[in-house]
C-alpha cells in the first residue's frame, strides 16, 4: 500500500495502462486458444469437408481487423456457411445420445 501513496500521478496512469494492455493481451491469448482449439476439433472429425485451412475461417476477432480490412465475405458465402452447419446438424453430428447429461454445446432431444 504504501508504494501507492510513493507514485506520481503520472506513474500511476502508466501503471494503469500497462495493466489494461496486461489484461487485454491476456483475453486475446485466451480467445485464440479457444479457437485454435475449435479449428482443430472441426478438422479432426470425418464428416466434415472441405476442412479449415486458416484460423480465422471459423471466427474474425476485432483486433484482426488490420489483417482482413480486404477479405469481404457475400450473402452467398453465409448462406454457404450456414447450410454447411444446418447439414451437419441433421446428419447427426449434432445430437446427443439421451443417456448423456446435457451440456451447453448438445441440444436436449424432447420426447
Amino acid at each position: 500500500m504504501d508504494e501507492f501513496y510513493d507514485l506520481s500521478p503520472v506513474e500511476f496512469f502508466l501503471a494503469l495502462k500497462f495493466r489494461a494492455e496486461y489484461e487485454r493481451r491476456r483475453v486475446q491469448e485466451l480467445y485464440e486458444i479457444a479457437r485454435m482449439q475449435a479449428v482443430w476439433l472441426i478438422n479432426v472429425q470425418p464428416q466434415v469437408q472441405p476442412k479449415l485451412a486458416r484460423y480465422d475461417a471459423l471466427a474474425r476477432f476485432p483486433w484482426e481487423k488490420e489483417a482482413i480490412s480486404d477479405v469481404k465475405q457475400d450473402t452467398a458465402e453465409m448462406k454457404a456457411a450456414m447450410m454447411s452447419i444446418a447439414g451437419a446438424h441433421k446428419a447427426g453430428r449434432g445430437t446427443r445420445h439421451p443417456d448423456d447429461p446435457p451440456t451447453i454445446l448438445a441440444p436436449i432431444n424432447k420426447k
